[in-house]
């Protein structure tokens, strides 16, 4: 089963919990991160194989 998650799309790809996000966290905070300071891109993450996609594609775990 999927969760959702908001992750930066740049070099860190660092992830975050909808309540991170919704507790202010909008950004990327590391700092040599060529996306630092941008939004970070809501996705579902899968905890069986730590992959991130986007809501509503099929994922199937390799």
């Amino acid at each position: 089963m999927s969760e959702i998650r908001y992750v930066c799309e740049g070099k860190c790809r660092r992830m975050i919990t909808i309540e991170s996000y919704k507790q202010g966290k909008k950004t990327c905070s590391t700092d040599n991160c060529d996306m630092y300071g941008k939004e970070l891109t809501l996705k579902e993450y899968c905890p069986r194989c730590n992959n991130t996609f986007d809501e509503g594609e099929d994922h199937i775990c390799l």
